[in-house]
């Protein structure tokens, strides 16, 4: 078993000489000794009783366990739940995706072709629900709306004020621990963040298909295409911010970070991307190639979900805009053929490490 600290641990020193210990995104916090801020510190990153007793001492094992009890230090895996729960917990973030008719007009249009009178559906990671609605209204016989942040809570009551609140359960939990009572017959989920597979769900979903979904169910969506192409010029917002500005303020020390990390932007112009490859939905690696006709300055990274048969949501710069947009990431590569791999971030699922050019970049 390993610990890690919360990630917005703050200490402020006491005039007595302990330290007030705060996590807001936790809401925990605890006045403690001085000398307990070197366990805290060495916690950055995961870590076994072990490895603590080496680097620190049989003294700082005596705190080990008061330290979890009040939970300073947690496993890796609430780390990341509470991280990744309480991030989709805000009406802003289901505000934006709300407000992609797109995005919602082809899931509805899936959901409809898909799921038969009499159907059991999971929706997993339900958000507001609203993909459990659509279900509902199509006729499925009960509809397993699954969801783990504080947004739970309106579940129920969108479905019993449009209806259907005999047929939405509510399930408060992650998905990939749910084991429900009966087998579904599809399975419908928009856990997709930049190039897709950022919001690192696959692992979880394949847990939930395992336990939950009979042999034959459908899945919306069953595939993701990921595409890629690169870019003449690097759009301006990547590096430029990152500048000695005209104010005299030199803000350049950040610029090599800056190139390593993503930004979502809506891409204008004539562009040719390529298939990159072609992934199962419980699928959260990648690893192919991008074929360059010319220099490139940045590649622009986009995806398209089979939601079903006859309906695709493509998120490209010459498809319709969706709150996606394009990812890009800096790059300077020359023509020719190029090696691109992709898999979830050790440190937290939800970022996706881009391998390209001997570079990784950080992409959400």
């Amino acid at each position: 078993m390993t610990w890690i600290r919360p990630r917005d641990l703050s200490a402020n020193f006491q005039p007595d000489g302990r330290m007030m210990v705060r996590s807001i995104s936790t809401g925990v916090g605890a006045l403690l000794p001085s000398w307990v801020a070197g366990i805290l510190a060495y916690c950055s990153e995961p870590r076994s009783k072990s490895d603590i007793a080496d680097a620190l001492g049989p003294r700082a094992i005596q705190v080990l366990d008061q330290l979890i009890e009040i939970g300073l230090l947690r496993s890796p895996e609430e780390q990341e739940n509470e991280v990744m729960f309480n991030n989709f917990a805000g009406v802003p973030v289901h505000r934006r995706m709300l407000d992609d008719e797109i995005r919602l007009d082809a899931y509805r249009r899936a959901i409809e072709a898909t799921v038969k009178p009499g159907d059991v559906v999971i929706d997993a990671g339900s958000g507001t629900g609203i993909l459990a609605l659509y279900a509902a209204k199509a006729g499925a016989r009960k509809v397993y709306a699954i969801e783990q942040s504080d947004f739970a809570d309106w579940i129920p009551v969108m479905a019993e004020h449009n209806g259907v609140g005999e047929i939405v359960e509510l399930i408060r939990g992650n998905f990939g621990a749910v084991q429900l009572s009966e087998k579904a017959d599809v399975l419908v989920t928009e856990t997709f963040g930049a190039w897709a597979l950022a919001e690192g769900a696959a692992s979880e979903l394949d847990l939930c298909i395992q336990r939950n979904l009979k042999a034959e169910a459908s899945l919306i969506p069953s595939h993701i295409q990921l595409h890629a192409f690169g870019l003449a010029e690097r759009p301006n917002l990547l590096l430029e911010p990152f500048r000695v500005r005209d104010d005299g303020i030199d803000l350049s020390p950040m610029r090599d970070e800056a190139y390593l990390r993503s930004e979502n932007i809506w891409l204008e112009g004539t562009h040719h991307p390529q298939q990159i490859a072609r992934l199962r939905l419980q699928e959260n690696q990648l690893s192919g190639h991008i074929e360059l006709d010319s220099p490139a300055q940045a590649l622009a990274l986009h995806f398209t979900l089979e939601l079903a048969p006859s309906v695709h949501l493509p998120t490209g710069p010459h498809d319709p805009k969706t709150h996606w947009k394009q990812t890009v990431i800096a790059c300077d590569l020359p023509s020719g053929a190029h090696p691109i791999t992709a898999a979830p971030s050790p440190e937290d699922k939800r970022t996706l490490l881009v391998e390209l050019g001997n570079k990784s970049y950080r992409v959400r």
